[in-house]
């Protein structure tokens, strides 16, 4: 599994950078895996996290919760609802996988954007086809950054 971020110094992230970034995760896992579906959702609070796994019923529970915490749902960074509901978005997550499989995970990468960090994105990269798939996604996100985000591990969130 490869994590990356872009991060801005002054600014928040906006949604033109969010689906740039959207766009370009996309363009590199179709290279690798084929078509691929993209799936945005949009939460009016932060969602639930562990850093452990626990029990069947509480992860379920978490995420039953997590699940009410979406106001809405897309599968294109084009869709003009994206620009709207941005504003409104305490935590944006998109998440692409190969098309025809369910989302699972092995395959899949996702772009995280506003939540603790507003000032960046967090990307997660994890391929069943190997590292060097994960390294050519990942080369390919730090190139097509805008030039004035600053790139990083994507757990610090100053990049140092």
């Amino acid at each position: 599994m490869v994590r990356l971020s872009w991060r801005k110094l002054l600014l928040p992230m906006q949604v033109a950078e969010f689906a740039h970034a959207v766009t370009r995760l996309a363009e590199a896992m179709e290279a690798e895996v084929g078509d691929v579906v993209v799936s945005i959702e949009m939460f009016s609070s932060l969602p639930m996290t562990s850093s452990f796994m626990h029990d069947d019923d509480v992860m379920d529970w978490m995420a039953e919760e997590n699940r009410k915490k979406v106001f809405l749902k897309l599968d294109t960074p084009t869709d003009p609802e994206l620009v709207t509901a941005w504003a409104d978005a305490v935590y944006v997550q998109c998440t692409v996988h190969p098309r025809g499989a369910e989302p699972s995970n092995y395959t899949f990468g996702s772009v995280e954007a506003k939540g603790r960090y507003h000032k960046g994105l967090t990307f997660y990269i994890q391929s069943m086809t190997g590292d060097e798939s994960c390294a050519r996604m990942r080369e390919k996100l730090l190139r097509e950054r805008p030039f004035y985000c600053l790139t990083g591990d994507g757990y610090r969130p100053d990049h140092t």
